[in-house]
């Protein structure tokens, strides 16, 4: 997994902190309409619409039992969390 930029900043749905990249927790690939990515900040799984341009939004209820059952999601949730613990993100 790894980050990639956003052309423009956006804001976050849950807290509002400006995200400037998007990881797509399903491989290395830019993530495109309908990939999951997390906030780093409040740890927030969204969904990346990709139109508007790098806009985000919250999972439908099925989307989120998808994506929560997923293991590459659950890891990336879990990392994410270990990093927050340790202090690495605030």
């Amino acid at each position: 997994m790894k980050p990639h930029p956003l052309p423009s900043a956006v804001t976050c749905p849950a807290c509002a902190a400006e995200l400037v990249g998007v990881l797509n927790m399903s491989g290395d690939e830019k993530p495109t309409a309908g990939d999951p990515t997390l906030c780093f900040t409040c740890r927030a799984l969204l969904i990346y619409c990709g139109s508007p341009i790098n806009s985000l939004r919250y999972p439908t209820s099925e989307e989120q039992r998808r994506f929560l059952a997923n293991s590459d999601v659950q890891h990336a949730i879990a990392a994410l969390a270990e990093a927050h613990r340790r202090g690495i993100f605030r």
